[in-house]
């Protein structure tokens, strides 16, 4: 059996998604050299296209990932 190697979990915040959103609407780049741009898997900027409705409300309330 292969060993597989986990992946440590990280968080991304809110302005990372607001600007890979604003590359993904631009249309120039493909949805894979926007992922790789920032460093994230391509399903983990999927999930993001997904929830951009959400993402846009939290940026708009300025109620992101703030430290406590």
């Amino acid at each position: 059996m292969r060993d597989m190697i986990k992946r440590k979990q990280t968080a991304i915040d809110l302005q990372t998604k607001l600007k890979s959103l604003d590359e993904v609407d631009c249309g120039i780049l493909k949805k894979m050299a926007i992922a790789e741009q920032f460093g994230i898997p391509k399903s983990t900027l999927s999930m993001i296209i997904k929830d951009c409705e959400k993402i846009i409300i939290v940026s708009a309330s300025g109620s992101g990932n703030k430290c406590k």
